[in-house]
């Protein structure tokens, strides 16, 4: 077999192969567009992180506030109403058992 008949990886540099300048297959100046679309898209990701967690401590602030507020008015309305209160618990209480029973 001649020298001319070998096929020698083209080059697409000095010294460098065509399958060393490619990176997945595509050409050396979109191995730094791809690795610029994955650092762009770490970093929205890492803004969705921060925005959710962000929402989820607003959340977590407001129902513990609420939760609190119910049971402060629970606890007065138990306080202005002791008689009727105890006659519910006590109402409650039967239904409970009475359901778990059967």
């Amino acid at each position: 077999m001649a020298d001319s008949e070998r096929d020698p990886a083209p080059t697409t540099g000095p010294g460098e192969t065509k399958e060393q300048g490619d990176v997945g297959g595509a050409a050396p100046g979109e191995a730094g567009a791809v690795e610029g679309v994955v650092a762009a898209v770490g970093e929205a990701a890492g803004q969705v992180k921060d925005k959710v967690q962000e929402w989820a401590t607003t959340a977590a602030d407001k129902t513990g506030g609420a939760a609190g507020d119910v049971g402060r008015g629970l606890t007065d309305l138990i306080r202005r109403h002791p008689l009727p209160a105890l006659l519910v618990g006590f109402g409650l209480g039967l239904l409970l058992a009475r359901t778990m029973r059967t």
